[in-house]
């Protein structure tokens, strides 16, 4: 059995590369200080610029990341998703009570993402060292369990009916790059890069006045290849795929995206998916709706006002916005615009 985890986006700052994974960070950088450190199941990197790093400031950064690390935790003790999913209610911080709220909102309008399928993904358990492929009765059950009606919010008393449990690993890191955008705007800091690996914020503005430019990994794992760059001002960007996260048992390889309907991981001919907003949750959300909902649905998503979308499918064809078509530039031959 095999365990492989990645990250998806490259942040690339002027000339200086960062390069994210889940095991190691590499960086030349001398007009910017980096640093880093793990929070949310992944490597989480803050960048600023030289002249306007501060001790104080980072420390500030980390501490609510660790905060929010600690609050979503399904599997923290001391975390409020833990006590909730235990103790079946819960009063809650206003932050926890908030991206229940705000999920719970997109899932009445979208189909494939339900934080109420904590027992299912806690059943697949990707986060162990050696998950195995759980018995289809096992699954079967914890299928019966996935019921956004028996979530319950009342101001920031939040309640779960039933045998539900519930998990925020599909909008944790979107969101807390929504909260460290709005603690970078109560600061003197005017360029950062904060990245989580599958959701980066990319905030202010360049020192040189120059836009972000971030490349997008050919969709393999392992990969050091890019299909193209994107040049884009200060935004947040999510992407999910399936070779994120995933083992191999039994000749099969087994991805940590579920498809809720079936109990397994999803069948798509979409092999990344990436979601560029001023909303972090609302990116972290939509990259794993669009890649569950393959080409098929692709259409319906390229012409948001709120959002844009990159997705590229199994056979290398790119699907995206009409509003960032221009600033996209493919740097893979094998790959093109659908």
């Amino acid at each position: 059995m095999i365990v492989k985890k990645s990250a998806i986006l490259i942040c690339i700052i002027s000339a200086v590369v960062i390069i994210l994974t889940i095991y190691k960070i590499q960086y030349n950088n001398g007009d910017y200080k980096t640093k880093v450190f793990t929070a949310m199941d992944t490597a989480v990197s803050i960048s600023i610029p030289e002249k306007q790093f501060n001790d104080t400031m980072y420390k500030s950064i980390k501490a609510e990341i660790n905060r929010l690390n600690s609050l979503f935790d399904s599997y923290d003790e001391g975390g409020e998703i833990y006590d909730l999913n235990k103790n079946r209610k819960l009063e809650c911080s206003e932050n926890t009570a908030d991206i229940i709220s705000k999920t719970l909102a997109l899932q009445k309008k979208y189909k494939n993402v339900d934080i109420s399928s904590g027992r299912l993904i806690s059943l697949w358990n990707f986060q162990s060292e050696s998950p195995k492929v759980p018995k289809d009765e096992n699954i079967v059950d914890s299928l019966k369990t996935i019921n956004s009606g028996n979530i319950h919010i009342d101001d920031n008393c939040v309640s779960i009916e039933g045998d539900t449990k519930i998990d925020l690993s599909a909008v944790a890191k979107g969101y807390a790059c929504d909260i460290v955008k709005n603690e970078l705007k109560r600061s003197d800091i005017g360029c950062a890069v904060i990245s989580f690996g599958s959701s980066t914020l990319l905030y202010g503005e360049k020192p040189n006045g120059g836009k972000f430019s971030v490349a997008v990994r050919v969709p393999e794992s392992d990969s050091e290849q890019y299909v193209g760059n994107l040049n884009t001002k200060s935004c947040i960007i999510s992407s999910s795929g399936g070779y994120e996260r995933y083992f191999k048992a039994n000749g099969k390889t087994y991805s940590h995206i579920l498809d809720l309907k079936t109990g397994y991981p999803v069948k798509t001919d979409l092999a990344s998916v990436t979601v560029v907003s001023q909303n972090g949750l609302l990116t972290d959300f939509l990259s794993t709706e669009i890649y569950i909902g393959g080409t098929e649905n692709i259409n319906s998503y390229l012409n948001n006002k709120n959002y844009s979308v990159i997705a590229i499918s199994d056979d290398n064809k790119i699907y995206i916005s009409d509003s960032i078509k221009n600033s996209f530039k493919i740097t893979n031959s094998e790959y093109s615009f659908y």
